[in-house]
Parts: structure tokens; C-alpha cells; sequence
């Protein structure tokens, strides 16, 4: 009877893998890729809407050795800097976003990632880091400040009003932009 059972269940597993795979996106996804409309490739994959279906289709062919090994993780951050980065209000912010993204928080993970995947942890930090300096950026647009013309005074009531997000994780940024020439004489105390 368990064996019985057990075969009902193999077959019902295989009805429905059958169904996911004949339906919807991953039918036209595979169909594509099958044709050749879709070259087989990570970049081709990534023009597709993001979601479970195409991670798992990339995942499979990553497994069977069809696509190489990529960090996912940090395919995923990179889109969310330039998301993040792109939709900030004023052009002076998008181009410290940039600069403070790509040449100091990117180029700091990959270091010392040394080669590894990045974890989900690394990719936690960095969001918070950058989610920090927009919230930051965008409360000194409301005060008529910029990064340039904002003073320590400034940072001191923006570190102590009430509805401040990413208090502590705001410190990098503010202990980096004067490194950068791009404030002075600001400071944040460090947290470990």
C-alpha cells in the first residue's frame, strides 16, 4: 500500500512540474532560450522581470553548468545602488550617491569578499549604509543645506531629532564625505 502511495505521489510531483513548466512566463522563457530569440546568457536573463520563476530557470541552469557561477547577491545589490541612486531628487545628490556607492561601499565589499560570494549580510550593511545617506541627503535638501554648505551644528540636530532613520549606520557616510572633500570639518561617532 506505501508503495502505491508513494508512486500516486511521484505522479502527482511530475503532473505538476509538468504543469509549471508548460505555463505562463517559463513556458515563453524556455521557449525563447530553446529558438534562440533569447541568447543563453545571465545578461539575457537579467532584462527579464525579476522574480522567483526566472531565479529559479537561472538557478537550474546554473546547476546543470548550462550558465557559469555569478554572485547573485551582488547582481541584486548593484541594481538596487543604481535604482537607489538614480531615483534621488537632485542631480548634486545623485552624483555623491554614485560616488559614495560605487567607489567607496562597492569597491569595499568586493575587496573583502575577496572572490567569495557576497553574503546576505554584506548586502543587509550596504543597503542600510546607502538607505543612510539618502535619508541624510534628503533632510538637508529640506533645511536648504547641501552636503558642501552643511555644518557639524547641522548633523548634531539631524543625529538628535526624533524621526531620524539609520542613525548610526549614517556615521560612515558622514565620516567619508570628508575624506572626499565634499563637506568639511563634519564628524559622527564611530559605533563597532
Amino acid at each position: 500500500m506505501q508503495a502505491l502511495n508513494d508512486a500516486l505521489a511521484d505522479t502527482e510531483r511530475a503532473g505538476t512540474a509538468m504543469r509549471w513548466l508548460s505555463g505562463g512566463i517559463v513556458s515563453t522563457v524556455l521557449s525563447d532560450l530553446d529558438s534562440g530569440r533569447r541568447p543563453l546568457t545571465h545578461e539575457a536573463l537579467d532584462e527579464l522581470p525579476a522574480g522567483k520563476v526566472v531565479e529559479h530557470i537561472r538557478s537550474v541552469l546554473v546547476a546543470t553548468g548550462t550558465l557559469p557561477q555569478r554572485d547573485e547577491q551582488m547582481v541584486r545589490l548593484e541594481r538596487h545602488v543604481n535604482d537607489l541612486v538614480t531615483s534621488h531628487t537632485t542631480a548634486e545628490g545623485r552624483k555623491i550617491l554614485h560616488r559614495y556607492a560605487t567607489w567607496h561601499l562597492l569597491r569595499r565589499l568586493r575587496r573583502r569578499s575577496r572572490g567569495n560570494d557576497t553574503t546576505h549580510t554584506q548586502l543587509t550593511v550596504v543597503r542600510q549604509h546607502l538607505r543612510a545617506a539618502v535619508h541624510l541627503l534628503d533632510w538637508l535638501d529640506g533645511q536648504g543645506l547641501t552636503l558642501a554648505t552643511c555644518r557639524q551644528s547641522h548633523i548634531e540636530r539631524w543625529m538628535t531629532s526624533d524621526d531620524v532613520r539609520h542613525r548610526k549606520e549614517a556615521g560612515h557616510f558622514v565620516r567619508w564625505a570628508p575624506t572626499q572633500k565634499i563637506a568639511r570639518d563634519l564628524s559622527c561617532p564611530a559605533v563597532r
